[in-house]
């Protein structure tokens, strides 16, 4: 073998990372490969093989195989390397001088990461695309932490490509974003693309949309037992408890009864107002809410566009 393609991979990397070449670095690097191949692969503990494979692909480096023949292998130089033979060498070689260099405790990062992405993500629970939300941002929290700023690779100088090699090919940042903007301004007449926050803001700022003369009194006001979405008064000066949703849940009963009597307590009033707003109701749950005293449910029809809500309009139920 004529060179040491893991001095050659770990070197590209560095670049790829934007790491200096000093004291820590490659305890950084090695951390950072570990737990991004992860994300990648859906997967918290990583192989070696893992390992090798998500480094060629990163760095956009081919590989080829012969039909029906030996392993799979990268060619430097118009030699060839096998990957798994060269993957133990620079794993080896990173893994050993990452030790030396500091505190390699994956389990915390690993910990963090997943966590702190996933509170981020959170609030897009709703949406279809929610997973792929948590991967970019756990990745986005990885890039954070470790101070990097990925590159995309067009292919290292060397190393064999096809004739169908893509020097463009997108990082996995890049193409986890991509996936979220396509969803996102992707035109809808469903809730499909909104949370339950955006709901609340958009009603809040048009709360005569509910019913005219209203005002606006708070959000997300904590009860015992919930927390209601909006707190309004009519234009006779009663109280209006308003219950948002997005799609259907049973719960909407228990607050319908739970809650009016909360706000009652709270706020000494004679009469509370209890609104439902959602966009379809099943038969049971429909007939359910109208066995209640003093509650008035609506459906509404929405436009979204650019992950926006452009329109909304309520009837009566």
């Amino acid at each position: 073998m004529k060179y040491d393609l893991s001095i050659i991979l770990t070197d590209e990397l560095f670049k790829l990372y934007s790491l200096k070449d000093e004291f820590g670095s490659t305890n950084t690097l090695y951390k950072y490969l570990y737990v991004k191949c992860g994300l990648a692969i859906d997967n918290k503990k990583v192989t070696n093989k893992d390992l090798i494979k998500f480094v060629l692909e990163e760095l956009n480096i081919e590989t080829f195989k012969k039909e029906g023949l030996g392993a799979p292998y990268v060619v430097y130089d118009d030699e060839e390397y096998e990957i798994f033979r060269v993957g133990e060498d620079f794993i080896e070689n990173l893994e050993f001088r990452a030790d030396l260099e500091g505190d390699m405790d994956l389990k915390s990062l690993i910990k963090f990461v997943y966590d702190k992405g996933y509170s981020k993500s959170i609030k897009y629970r709703k949406l279809n695309y929610y997973k792929t939300y948590i991967k970019y941002n756990r990745l986005m929290t990885l890039n954070e932490k470790l101070g990097i700023t990925p590159l995309s690779s067009p292919g290292i100088e060397g190393f064999k490509k096809s004739a169908n090699h893509n020097p463009f090919r997108r990082s996995l940042e890049e193409t986890l974003k991509a996936h979220i903007d396509a969803e996102r301004f992707m035109g809808s007449r469903t809730t499909t693309h909104i949370t339950e926050e955006q709901l609340e803001d958009y009603l809040i700022k048009n709360i005569d949309l509910i019913e005219e003369g209203m005002k606006y009194m708070g959000r997300q006001i904590e009860v015992p037992g919930g927390r209601i979405d909006i707190l309004a008064k009519d234009k006779n000066n009663n109280i209006c408890v308003i219950e948002l949703k997005i799609d259907e849940d049973k719960s909407i009963v228990w607050q319908s009864i739970h809650y009016p009597k909360e706000i009652k307590k709270k706020y000494r009033a004679d009469k509370i107002r209890m609104m439902t707003i959602a966009p379809s109701y099943s038969e049971h749950l429909l007939n359910s809410l109208k066995s209640l005293d003093s509650v008035e449910t609506f459906r509404y029809n929405i436009v979204v566009s650019q992950q926006n809500i452009d329109k909304l309009s309520l009837q009566v139920v």
